[in-house]
């Protein structure tokens, strides 16, 4: 039975029940081994090709808490360091995604400009139009990274008349 002895200021019996965070209003009220060493594990994981000082500066502690995680010693950490984290971990997540999207982006960029160029005519006709399609792109393309090895070759293809 559940009793005003083991209720937790805003923690419903249905929280512990269910499995829900044990928090309220943002304060976390247990500490969870488990999550911070899966914290602690990600960004020692995201920041291996940082220098220690590097790594302490983006979590915010000192480098010798850094060199701990590296061994495999991780602690409960503060609240502060702990959103640092999950902050760092978010924004590396983000940015993977990021360059997943955009090479996505480029391949289909790929089929698109060679869908284009076979609709203008057939092979070695209405080149400058070819061209004219392949500068729009490069355009496009250029203005958040470099051309594709796709691209020059594709304009090869259409100064020789094979698309």
């Amino acid at each position: 039975m559940f009793t005003t002895c083991n209720y937790v200021s805003g923690l419903m019996p249905n929280d512990i029940l269910h499995n829900r965070p044990l928090s309220v209003k943002g304060y976390h009220l247990a500490y969870d081994r488990a999550t911070d060493e899966e914290l602690v594990r990600a960004f020692v994981a995201a920041t291996s090709d940082l220098s220690l000082r590097e790594a302490a500066e983006l979590a915010g502690v000192s480098h010798d808490s850094v060199r701990r995680w590296r061994a495999r010693a991780a602690g409960k950490l503060k609240p502060a360091t702990r959103r640092a984290l999950r902050q760092y971990i978010e924004r590396v997540r983000e940015e993977r995604r990021a360059r997943e999207a955009a090479g996505n982006t480029i391949r289909n960029l790929e089929a698109y400009a060679r869908f284009q160029i076979a609709r203008v005519g057939p092979p070695g006709k209405r080149q400058a139009r070819k061209r004219d399609i392949l500068h729009g792109l490069r355009l496009i393309i250029t203005a958040t990274d470099p051309l594709p090895d796709w691209w020059y070759e594709l304009k090869e293809a259409v100064e020789k008349g094979e698309v």
